[in-house]
Order: structure tokens, then sequence, then C-alpha cells
């Protein structure tokens, strides 16, 4: 089977490795013998240390060293142009046979690392957009957050239908594929034959930011996930929050909502409502995060489960997210 399989594979690399290590340990033991024997000077055994340990950490590390030609990294992927608002909106990567956290995604037509590294840049495999500022819904990092690791989990057992509804309701408008998809919600922009992937639009999308007058209190997280992918969950309408927030009934509500500012460590907002609503900003729910409404600091609460709520008074109102 595949694990058979990859275990087979990898004997040659855990042999090199192995050979690798056994020399490292005959040279130091080679090195403590010979400063025993007062062979060598302190000096040159000090010396001798710091450069096998300079070895074998560079052995170690050198498989993780991904450089690039500067050429690569200058050339602005084509795909940019196709991205509308990618300020406002974020993109996720499809790839198999890790649809949903893509670390490792390859490219089969590749004669060079420069080509892996080229496909990565021309298909936005996260974080390489960064480069160009596009936000992603994935969060390549060494330490996973707990979030992201439920929303893994509760993502890979959804339908295609429901998970691209679920990434359009976190702010997700565009979806890079290396397969070919066919699914309601989804619209091909473009097709890139150079390194096989395929570029669609989630046509339903909730905003970076937005104002909504009803806020349902929800406490499991899994549950949370769960009822923002269900085709009757309405993010416009109603929040999911996780404490009970006492918000009065307005038949004729009505709201204007505008970014002043968005930067990595502030956000302003200029707010108009005609009745307490709660506004929520799909940035993600962290620590070290304050809010002010109108000058005044106000509790941001968990809104979604992955992102930041703060309630509103009536009125003209400027929202202020600082970190």
């Amino acid at each position: 089977d595949f694990a058979v399989a990859l275990s087979i594979k990898d004997v040659p690399a855990l042999l090199v490795s192995l050979e690798r290590q056994s020399a490292l340990l005959f040279g130091v033991g080679l090195v403590f013998f010979l400063r025993q024997r007062k062979k060598i000077q302190a000096t040159l055994f000090q010396a001798l240390l710091v450069a096998l340990a300079f070895i074998d950490l560079y052995a170690a590390h050198r498989p993780y060293q991904f450089l690039a030609r500067q050429d690569l990294l200058v050339k602005r992927p084509e795909a940019l142009a196709l991205l509308q608002g990618q300020d406002f909106y974020r993109l996720f990567y499809f790839s198999m046979p890790l649809p949903l956290h893509p670390l490792a995604a390859l490219f089969s037509g590749a004669k060079s690392p420069a080509d892996q590294i080229r496909f990565a840049l021309e298909t936005l495999r996260p974080n390489t957009g960064r480069l160009w500022g596009v936000s992603y819904i994935q969060d390549i990092d060494a330490i996973s957050r707990r979030s992201y690791s439920l929303f893994l989990d509760v993502a890979s057992g959804l339908s295609k239908r429901d998970l691209i509804r679920l990434l359009g309701r976190m702010n997700g408008k565009y979806l890079v594929s290396l397969t070919e998809l066919q699914v309601e919600g989804l619209t091909l922009v473009a097709y890139n034959r150079h390194h096989p992937s395929w570029l669609y639009r989630i046509e339903e999308v909730a905003p970076r930011a937005y104002v909504v007058p009803q806020a349902h209190y929800e406490a499991e997280p899994k549950q949370t996930i769960i009822e923002l992918a269900t085709q009757e969950f309405d993010p416009t309408q109603v929040v999911l929050l996780d404490e009970p927030v006492d918000l009065p009934e307005t038949r004729d509500f009505f709201a204007t909502l505008r970014i002043l500012s968005y930067k990595n460590q502030q956000v302003s907002l200029l707010a108009v409502l005609n009745a307490p609503a709660v506004l929520v900003l799909t940035d993600a729910f962290a620590p070290g995060w304050k809010a002010y409404v109108n000058g005044s600091e106000k509790r941001i609460q968990r809104a979604n489960y992955f992102f930041r709520a703060v309630l509103l008074p009536a009125g003209r109102s400027r929202i202020c997210f600082r970190y």
C-alpha cells in the first residue's frame, strides 16, 4: 500500500542520513580523543567543535533552504490581474491529495527546483501571494492555530458545495484549484496551461467588514462552523457569537459602512446605523487587538468563531481596531 511504498522509497535517504550522523559522531569522538591525548591545543579543539556543529546544522537544514532567483520573485504572476478587489477579499488554494492544507503541492512537470518555485509563484500557492498583497484563508505556519485545525477537521468532511459556501462566508472570493471543479457557486475565471491550474470566483462572498442586525448565541465552535456552511444561514442578517447579546428587533434596519484605512496593525471604519447592531470584521480573532468606538474602548467578541465583532449604537460611529 501507500505507506509501505513510502517507507521503501525513503530507505536510501535514511541510509544517507545515518552515514552522515555516523561520520559526525566519529569526528566528534576523534576530536575529543586527540584533545585528551594532548595532540591538539585547546584553541584548535574549540574551533574544530564549532566547525563540526556548523556542518551538522548546515546538513540538517539544507533541504529546507528554497533559494529562488531574483527574476522569479520580481515577475508579477499573471493571475494577479484577474483578482478584483484583492485588498479586501481572500483566496483559497485547492490541491490534491491535500485539498485543504496545500503545504506540499508540487508541479509534476518540474525539471528543476526553479520550476517548482515558478509553479508556486504562478499559481499563488500559499503564502507566495503575500509578496503581492494577496490574503489567504489557509494558515501555513509552523505552529497551527486551534481555530485553523478545527476548520480543517470540519471542512474536510463537507461536500464541495458546502465547502464553497463556507469559504465565501469566510471572505474567500477566489479559489485556485489544481484539478478542474464543477461546483454550483463557482465561476471559472481562467485556466493556466503552463502550470495546469484553474482560477475560480466564488459568487456569494461576505465582505471584509459588514453590519448585521441580529446575533445568535452559539458556544460550540464546531457547530458554529457547520452552521456557517448551511444554505439557510444568511451572513448579511445574522452573526454567531460565543456569548449572548441582547439586540432590539428592527423591522426596517438600515446601515452603511465604509473602510477608511486598512493596515496590518490598525483598521479604521465609519458606520451609520438606524438601530443598534453588530459590526463584523472578517479578520482573525486573536489576542492583542483592541477596539474603539467613537474613542471609547469596546470589548471585541468572537464572531462566527473565526472573526471579530463589536456592538455598535444607533447613529454615526467611527470604529478603530488597533493591535
